[in-house]
Parts: C-alpha cells; sequence; structure tokens
C-alpha cells in the first residue's frame, strides 16, 4: 500500500470524480497556483480558510465517502501553522509557493 503524508500547512489532494458533488462542489477543486495567491493578495480567503477546506475535503471524501484511505497522515499542527502564516508580512505573501496546498506522495 502506498502511504501519502502530509507536510506542514502545505497539500493538495486531487480526488476520483466519481463521488457526487452535486450539493457540495469543492471550491477549490479546479484553482491553480495562480488563483489561490491572488486570493490571498485580494484578501478574498486566509491560508486558514484554504487548509481547513482541504481538510474537509480529505474528511467528506478520504474517510467519509468513498472511502479512498490514501491519506494517512496530516500535520495536527497544520491550522495553527496556516493562521501564523496569515499574520505574516505582505512581503512573505509574494513568494511562489506562499500557502500553496500539496500533497506529498510517499512510495
Amino acid at each position: 500500500m502506498k502511504k501519502i503524508i502530509l507536510s506542514a500547512v502545505v497539500f493538495f489532494g486531487v480526488f476520483a470524480k466519481a463521488q457526487d458533488t452535486t450539493d457540495s462542489q469543492f471550491k477549490y477543486l479546479e484553482y491553480d497556483i495562480e488563483k489561490i495567491q491572488n486570493l490571498y493578495r485580494n484578501n478574498k480567503v486566509t491560508v486558514k480558510e484554504v487548509v481547513e477546506a482541504y481538510f474537509k475535503r480529505i474528511n467528506d471524501i478520504d474517510k467519509n465517502g468513498i472511502q479512498l484511505n490514501s491519506v494517512i497522515s496530516t500535520n495536527p499542527d497544520a491550522i495553527k501553522i496556516a493562521d501564523s502564516l496569515d499574520h505574516l508580512n505582505s512581503k512573505f505573501k509574494n513568494k511562489p509557493l506562499f500557502g500553496i496546498p500539496v500533497l506529498l506522495k510517499d512510495n
């Protein structure tokens, strides 16, 4: 079985489209790096909100939905870390991967 481990605040999951998403479409499903960072820069969303949304998606699909069981570990401090990123000076928010969700795969 392949393991997937999440690192700090950054994680990104692409889950099977077989699930029914008609009433709760995942907000960030087709967002790219530029779109997420524009949301941060324009204060439309916080890193904490994005992290919470991904945790919810992991829970809804991987754990309770079609139960892919592909995510075996998440950082228990991810929400706290995300919140601290939201309070950084704006000069840090222009870094190439600031607040971008990434899922790490352990082969």
